[in-house]
């Protein structure tokens, strides 16, 4: 699976790290934006740049909150984030032993097949070669009061994760 590196989307050095071993994680969370996607590689870039810095300057976080990031549309391309090797700050009080996957994308954007194929591929991906087990998918809202990821994401996650843990 093709993910752009963090220098390939022109990410900046991160404050801090904490890592964990990718084995060790227990379940991969899925998130949404709630910003604009965008098509061509040089907006995605642009909007990867955007969330860091909103993150880093706006939220005070040492790197952006995610393990990796794909784009909503007819182009979904993945990108990695912390990668899945530093514990990700997108899941208030549970990110160790966790990966986090944002969808970029606002919540009233239609979650397009071509996004549902390469999220499905991303997932695959992670559990196969990463984690190298089946690890629960589930939403943010699993785990925190909120609206995130949206009802299609949710949705999308209950029709290909929920039956037994996949």
């Amino acid at each position: 699976m093709r993910i752009i590196s963090r220098r390939q989307w022109g990410a900046r050095k991160p404050k801090d790290r904490s890592y964990q071993d990718p084995r060790s994680v227990k379940e991969l969370f899925i998130h949404y934006s709630e910003s604009p996607s965008a098509t061509s590689l040089a907006a995605q870039k642009q909007v990867m740049r955007g969330l860091q810095d909103f993150h880093m300057d706006g939220r005070g976080w040492s790197d952006i909150a995610y393990n990796y990031l794909v784009f909503n549309g007819s182009k979904p391309r993945a990108f990695y984030g912390r990668g899945a090797r530093v514990i990700p700050a997108a899941q208030a009080n549970h990110n160790t032993n966790t990966i986090a996957v944002c969808v970029v994308m606002r919540a009233d954007d239609k979650l397009t097949w071509q996004t549902k194929l390469q999220l499905r591929r991303l997932v695959w991906h992670l559990r196969r070669k990463v984690i190298k087990r089946n690890v629960p998918v589930k939403p943010h809202s699993a785990v925190t009061q909120t609206s995130c990821p949206g009802d299609q994401l949710r949705a999308f996650i209950k029709k290909h994760y929920s039956r037994r843990g996949l």
